[in-house]
């Protein structure tokens, strides 16, 4: 989980800068051994509005479905927590489950109803006594290549590994 969203962030962050609803600014020198940096949002900016499905379990695996439930709700709940991005409610998404490229349809995910510009998506399953998880984040807005970042992450298949990848 913290590899997938390191990731993110750093796709996101210098996204974020070149909009312009993230300012870095380095304030004056305190002293000659130290340097205070200001980091701040705009208010009243949306963030980068991402829809995350959840991610779905090779079909007839219970192991991998169960470990990939922990990682869905740590990966919304560490997205929602850091502040970066607005997600979009699950209850705006289209029908139907999107665990590979063939299944997205950026018509369908920014329509006025979802407006996404972004969406990490992707499926899991267990590799021996390892879990799997590949995962895709696509620029919606973007007319070809949409894929930003595409990676698979393994660890071990318990709880707390689920919940680092």
């Amino acid at each position: 989980m913290k590899r997938f969203l390191l990731g993110l962030c750093l796709f996101t962050i210098p996204l974020l800068a070149e909009e312009g609803w993230l300012r870095l600014s380095a304030a004056g020198v305190v002293s000659s051994a130290q340097i205070q940096i200001t980091a701040h949002t705009d208010t009243g900016i949306i963030g980068v509005k991402l829809a995350v499905p959840e991610f779905q379990a090779a079909a007839g695996d219970t192991k991998a479905a169960a470990l990939t439930e922990i990682f869905n709700k740590v990966l919304w709940d560490d997205l929602d927590y850091s502040g970066g991005v607005t997600l979009v409610s699950r209850s705006l998404y289209p029908l139907g489950k999107f665990n590979s490229p063939g299944e997205i349809t950026a018509d369908e995910w920014t329509t006025p109803a979802v407006d996404a510009q972004f969406i990490a998506f992707g499926n899991s399953r267990m590799t021996g006594d390892r879990i799997r998880v590949e995962a895709r984040l696509w620029d919606l807005k973007a007319p070809q290549n949409r894929e930003m970042i595409g990676k698979a992450y393994t660890s071990e298949a318990t709880d707390s590994g689920a919940r680092l990848i």
